[in-house]
């Protein structure tokens, strides 16, 4: 999974749903579940996507019109 450092958790985890090979992807901070995907293989892509980007919106500065 994907993290800006060691420091910071994921925002985004994946956890196996009753039905064979579907995950649901929950936010950590909210417990909502943003995503369900089916396969191992797509669990890893969309996890890594979520939290990807979540990290640019850490590390991105505000937008200049927050400084007006």
């Amino acid at each position: 999974m994907t993290t800006l450092n060691a420091h910071t958790p994921d925002r985004y985890k994946a956890a196996p749903l009753m039905t064979a090979d579907t995950w649901r992807i929950s936010d950590t901070r909210t417990g909502e579940i943003v995503s369900v995907v089916k396969g191992k293989a797509a669990v890893g892509r969309r996890l890594a996507q979520l939290n990807g980007e979540e990290a640019l919106r850490r590390a991105s500065p505000p937008p200049a019109e927050l400084y007006d």
